[in-house]
């Protein structure tokens, strides 16, 4: 995975295992990395993930991905109408996707843009849960990740043990 994406200029890095944090500190400002260095630095177990924006640029574009969490059952429909609110003729079936290893249907769609955006929150729920510890958290938000954001790739493992999945692969 991590070479063939790394040759189709996704700004790949390591992560640590089971988790979604960088191995590297300061990676978010690391150049990119091709195929013959990102192997002479992968430990077994090492997470792969992708610096989006910027870093990552892919057949003319930039990576992008809407981040879709979702932290609570029964939201599919708000969800997917606030996706075609956000996509307006972009059919989210023909958008290259992952599912998350939390399971569930949150889910990092891919996209490419003209020019590198940085992040941006652009809808969610207006309710709120509390967590075991006390902590409030949105019940579902839709996130833009651009430069200086960075997701999990499949075949990483998440922290609960569910396995990051292609759902629709780039072509």
């Amino acid at each position: 995975e991590a070479e063939y994406l790394s040759d189709w200029g996704f700004a790949c890095h390591w992560l640590v295992h089971k988790e979604k944090r960088p191995i590297e500190s300061e990676w978010s400002n690391k150049p990119f990395y091709d195929w013959a260095t990102l192997k002479s630095r992968y430990s077994v177990g090492n997470n792969l993930g992708v610096r989006l924006g910027k870093p990552s640029q892919v057949c003319g574009g930039y990576l992008h991905v809407l981040d879709v969490d979702v932290r609570a059952q029964g939201y599919a429909e708000v969800i997917n109408d606030a996706l075609r609110d956000i996509l307006g003729d972009i059919d989210i079936e023909d958008l290259p996707s992952v599912r998350s290893g939390s399971g569930g249907l949150s889910r990092h769609y891919y996209l490419l843009l003209d020019k590198p955006l940085d992040s941006k929150k652009l809808k969610h729920s207006r309710q709120k849960y509390l967590d075991k510890d006390g902590k409030s958290h949105l019940l579902w938000e839709i996130d833009l990740f651009g430069t200086g954001k960075q997701v999990v790739l499949p075949q990483s493992i998440h922290p609960t043990g569910g396995i990051y999945q292609w759902e629709r692969e780039f072509d």
